[in-house]
């Protein structure tokens, strides 16, 4: 007699970490972070045998390396670890079980992010990839199935992630930003200004605002103090503006 497939899921004698059932079509199974502990991730990346190239990419929002599968994956989380309304994320998060027209399938979704929005899981794919009849049935019944547990689903493709110059503008910031600032140092800049709320970023590029100079104002803008607009190219008329609560870029 056939076992149920989703009782032999239930039967199975390891799960690693933290296994959440959300659906009896869907199942998850969570990698999270442990304090203290290096994360396992959901699926290994880099390897001493890869066939293809695979990186490590640090992190400055996260405090860690993170494993990137592809330099498209990582020009997702550096578009990531500078967005201002992205509080959380990490790679390979997840090992994703469902039935889709009768069978059975895994998925192991590219990471997670958090926002105030909440969390979703996100796949990362050309924009060639991501129309394929698999691809399109997968994101269609994962996206109506999460967002009822808690999770909710996304793809980016290359036209998303690549998109200018908004990339060129996240890779400056961290480029340059990594400067440790004095709060004293940016108080005290403030107090300068004499009531106005922006500064030029010639002024920037000139260093000409002492006592703060170029690297740490794009410090500034890392930790939400300072706004710039992330889809325009940088002039010297550009404004940043000093901002006091979160928002979007």
């Amino acid at each position: 007699m056939p076992i149920d497939y989703m009782q032999s899921m239930i039967k199975e004698p390891f799960l690693p970490y933290s296994y959440k059932p959300i659906y009896w079509e869907v199942k998850i199974v969570l990698y999270p972070d442990i304090p203290g502990k290096r994360r396992k991730l959901s699926r290994k990346i880099v390897k001493r045998n890869n066939s293809r190239c695979t990186l490590k990419f640090p992190s400055w929002k996260m405090g860690k390396m993170i494993e990137c599968d592809s330099f498209l994956e990582k020009n997702s989380f550096t578009l990531f670890d500078v967005a201002i309304n992205v509080k959380y994320y990490t790679e390979q998060p997840a090992l994703i079980l469902y039935m889709l027209d009768g069978k059975k399938h895994k998925h192991y979704p590219d990471a997670l992010i958090e926002t105030v929005k909440g969390k979703t899981f996100i796949e990362i794919k050309t924009f060639k990839d991501s129309e394929r009849e698999e691809v399109l049935k997968r994101t269609e019944h994962l996206q109506r199935m999460l967002p009822k547990h808690g999770y909710n689903y996304m793809v980016l493709t290359d036209r998303d992630i690549c998109k200018q110059p908004r990339l060129s503008n996240a890779q400056y910031l961290l480029r340059h930003g990594r400067k440790f600032l004095k709060h004293s140092e940016y108080i005290e800049y403030r107090n300068r200004l004499g009531g106005k709320d922006y500064l030029l970023w010639g002024n920037v590029l000139s260093n000409n605002i002492k006592p703060l100079d170029h690297g740490k104002v794009c410090r500034l803008i890392l930790d939400k103090k300072v706004r710039i607009p992330m889809e325009e190219v940088w002039t010297e008329n550009t404004r940043l503006t000093f901002i006091d609560r979160q928002g979007d870029y």
